[in-house]
């Protein structure tokens, strides 16, 4: 399921996520400002988009995968399969992170690769 990454909206913009077509985990979850969607997803997320021209291609190439990644991790979330609380969220998605690091090849870009 292609998502697209883009954070600023909520943690992701969800847009052809199942039935919830162009909502966003926040407003589904509404954990708030600390919750995981906008105090670590959106934020984290956009600080990678900002400095995205500082990564080589090959950096650029891995921050689109894992983006997808991450988002792709959330479907459960946003179609309704899954409906945890804020806590059971925040340790959902934060337990994807190493997956989808080492899944798109964050172990082999090297410091200063193109």
């Amino acid at each position: 399921m292609e998502l697209g990454v883009t954070c600023s909206v909520g943690l992701f913009a969800l847009a052809s996520a199942s039935e919830h077509s162009g909502a966003c985990l926040e407003p589904l979850v509404q954990c708030g400002a600390n919750g995981y969607p906008l105090g670590f997803g959106a934020k984290y997320c956009d600080k990678f988009l900002e400095n995205k021209s500082d990564f080589s291609d090959r950096g650029q190439k891995w921050e689109e995968d894992v983006g997808q990644c991450l988002q792709d991790a959330l479907v459960p979330f946003v179609n309704g399969s899954k409906q945890p609380d804020c806590q059971d969220l925040k340790e959902y998605a934060i337990g994807t992170h190493a997956r989808c690091y080492v899944g798109t090849g964050f172990c082999s870009l090297g410091l200063w690769t193109n």
